[in-house]
């Protein structure tokens, strides 16, 4: 592992001296030396990663969002946009969804019946003895899926379920 990251992942614990990071290198479980340690704070100070505020080292903002993985994308915005490209097409099946959107059959056939019950896809036609969908005029562009929830799971255990 480089130096850099060893050192990104020591302040992600919290702020430290200087003096603090060099204990915790050169110590006697690893054995850096502290030419090392001072090159690898020089860089990530100069890249911004970290900075000093006062006499003690810390991550900056910036850099710990940059440093997070970015977060996957919903079902619900992956079939929202699958239903748009296919529907510029002339139209879409569940399969279609299932194969765009890398989603089950069972929540494709749930978000399509939902989605159809709002209002935001209309029936076209029959596809062999699938319905053939088509997003619904003014409904929002593919980046702005319309608000979903799932159903959970069990439904209908109560009565007020049942409507």
């Amino acid at each position: 592992m480089k130096m850099d990251d060893l050192v990104c992942q020591f302040l992600m614990r919290g702020e430290a001296s200087l003096g603090e990071i060099y204990a915790h290198f050169t110590g006697e479980f690893v054995a850096r030396t502290i030419r090392e340690v001072s090159r690898a704070v020089e860089r990530l100070e100069e890249k911004g990663i970290i900075k000093e505020v006062g006499r003690k080292f810390r991550f900056s903002a910036a850099a710990l969002d940059a440093r997070r993985p970015p977060r996957a994308e919903s079902a619900h915005a992956r079939l929202w946009r699958a239903a748009h490209q296919r529907t510029l097409r002339g139209g879409f099946t569940r399969r279609d969804l299932i194969l765009l959107a890398r989603v089950n059959p069972s929540s494709a056939d749930q978000w399509c019946r939902g989605m159809h019950r709002a209002g935001w896809l209309r029936v076209v036609g029959r596809r062999g003895q699938a319905y053939v969908y088509r997003v619904a005029a003014g409904a929002p562009g593919p980046e702005q899926p319309p608000p979903w929830r799932w159903p959970r799971r069990g439904k209908a255990r109560s009565w007020r379920d049942r409507a």
